[in-house]
C-alpha cells in the first residue's frame, strides 16, 4: 500500500491554518520523513539479510529444518478439519487425510518416521498445539484473512516433502536472543 501526503503548503494557509491544523502538518511532514529515512535504510540491507533461509537450503541435521516441516504438516492437518464462513468443512470429512491423531481439539500427535519416509528430513515424534487459537483467528477475521487462506498460505501443500519456508535464526539475526522466525 502506498500513501502520498502533501506536505508543501503556500504561505497565504499557513498564515490562517489554526494552530491545531498547524501542528497536525508538523507531524505528518515528521511521519512522512521517518518513512523515507526507513526506506532509504532498509535499502542498504542485503536482500539475502531480508528473508532468512528457505527452509530446504538448510542443512539435513539443522533442527530448524525439521521444525519447519512439522509446524507446516501441523498447520495443513489443522487446515483439514476448519471450516468455511458457512459452517461447513473446506477439506471434506473431519479426519479425512489427517497425519497426526487428534489428541484434543487443539493437539495433534505425530509418530517418528521409521524405515522410509516420504519427506526430505526425517521426522521425530511430536505434538502440536494451538494456543489461543480463538484470539487468533479474531486477529486474521478483522484483517480480512479467511480460515481457508490461512491454512493454505501456511500449510504444508499437499505432495510436498519439504517446507518452504523462510527461516531466521539466532545466527542469522542481531542480538543475544535464542530466538527464530518463520516467515
Amino acid at each position: 500500500m502506498v500513501v502520498h501526503f502533501d506536505t508543501h503548503d503556500n504561505v497565504s494557509d499557513s498564515e490562517n491554518a489554526s494552530p491545531q491544523k498547524l501542528l497536525v502538518q508538523e507531524r505528518w511532514k515528521k511521519a512522512a520523513k521517518l518513512v523515507n529515512e526507513a526506506a532509504v535504510a532498509s535499502r542498504k540491507v542485503s536482500l539475502e539479510n531480508k528473508i532468512g533461509t528457505k527452509g530446504d537450503e538448510l542443512d539435513d541435521d539443522d533442527p530448524l529444518r525439521v521444525i519447519a516441516l512439522s509446524v507446516q504438516r501441523s498447520l495443513r492437518d489443522f487446515g483439514k478439519s476448519a471450516k468455511n464462513t458457512d459452517g461447513k468443512r473446506f477439506r471434506g470429512k473431519r479426519n479425512r487425510g489427517r497425519e497426526g491423531k487428534l489428541v484434543t481439539k487443539d493437539t495433534l500427535e505425530y509418530l517418528a518416521d521409521e524405515g522410509e519416509t516420504t519427506f526430505t528430513v526425517p521426522q521425530p515424534q511430536n505434538e502440536c498445539e494451538r494456543i489461543l487459537d480463538e484470539e487468533f483467528k479474531r486477529i486474521r477475521t478483522a484483517f480480512g484473512v479467511t480460515d481457508r487462506e490461512y491454512f493454505s498460505s501456511l500449510g504444508l501443500q499437499e505432495k510436498r516433502t519439504q517446507s518452504d519456508l523462510y527461516v531466521i535464526s539466532s545466527k542469522d539475526a542481531s542480538g543475544k536472543s535464542s530466538s527464530f522466525f518463520f516467515l
